[in-house]
């Protein structure tokens, strides 16, 4: 009867085992397929903040996203084969939500020194920046001390700050009154700002005001280019995605995902020809 037990017992667990062989390969191969080099704690995939800054990011009037940073997240997540979900977050909150983990990475965001203390960057596509007035306001000239006297909007926290700030200076450094900075939460409140009167100008990325233009009527883009700008994901410091991320936007360059994807926003000379992890600050 012992015997007979312990015949039972073996055949059991040689059973078991076998299931379990059965089991292992295929669960190696679902995880081999979904990885591409991605960290296993992302297996569930992404979450991305967006910002609406047509055409990076674009949000309809019924809540529907897209843009180019949205094709990009669902780009990126289509290479590492799992899911993305987007939530609306201002610049100021997409950055802090990276930095408490709420988020997996923020979009267009520049490489600046003092940000390098807090988060890593990807870089993905260049750009520079304008003024947007009224379509019934004067021209601004072609160079910095042109916006000496003048209110200009830009986002809180915003990547040109430090430019106009530079600017204002060297305008009283010269003899001339300082510009007005004037910062709002988003670029649809810096854009309503200059429709209403509010301020004389906003700052904005070319491509973002060559859209703004195109799209809502009583604005025109004018003044000097400045704040010429290598725009990244904005990860957390040290992030075990800065590889895979980096690898994967270098991936989309090489079988044409990359410039078909700008190519739809009319964006081809924002094209970089390569992704780097931390590139040189502006």
């Amino acid at each position: 009867m012992k015997n007979k037990m312990l015949a039972i017992g073996l055949a059991a667990v040689l059973s078991v085992g076998a299931l379990a062989g059965c089991s292992s390969p295929q669960d190696v191969s679902s995880k081999t397929e979904l990885k591409n080099g991605l960290p296993e704690k992302y297996a569930d995939g992404f979450t991305v903040p967006i910002i609406n800054y047509p055409p990076y990011s674009i949000v309809d009037e019924t809540g529907k996203v897209s843009g180019f940073d949205y094709d990009f997240a669902q780009a990126i997540s289509d290479y590492f084969g799992v899911k993305f979900e987007t939530k609306n977050a201002t610049f100021e909150e997409s950055l802090l939500g990276v930095s408490r983990g709420s988020y997996s990475w923020a979009p267009a965001a520049s490489a600046t020194t003092e940000r390098k203390k807090t988060y890593s960057f990807v870089s993905y596509f260049k750009d520079g920046y304008k003024l947007v007035v009224q379509d019934s306001a004067p021209e601004i000239g072609n160079t910095t001390l042109d916006m000496c006297g003048h209110s200009i909007a830009d986002v809180t926290g915003g990547y040109t700050l430090k430019y106009l700030q530079d600017f204002s200076k060297q305008c009283t450094d010269a003899g001339k009154s300082a510009i007005e900075i004037m910062t709002f939460p988003d670029q649809g409140a810096i854009q309503l700002a200059v429709k209403s009167g509010r301020v004389d100008a906003a700052a904005l990325t070319l491509a973002n005001g060559s859209y703004t233009v195109g799209k809502s009527g009583g604005l025109k883009v004018t003044g000097p280019v400045f704040a010429p700008t290598v725009e990244c994901f904005t990860l957390k410091k040290d992030s075990d995605l800065r590889e895979p991320m980096m690898k994967a936007m270098n991936a989309l360059i090489e079988n044409g995902t990359y410039d078909k994807i700008l190519k739809k926003y009319g964006l081809e000379d924002a094209a970089i020809p390569k992704s780097e992890i931390d590139p040189d600050a502006n």
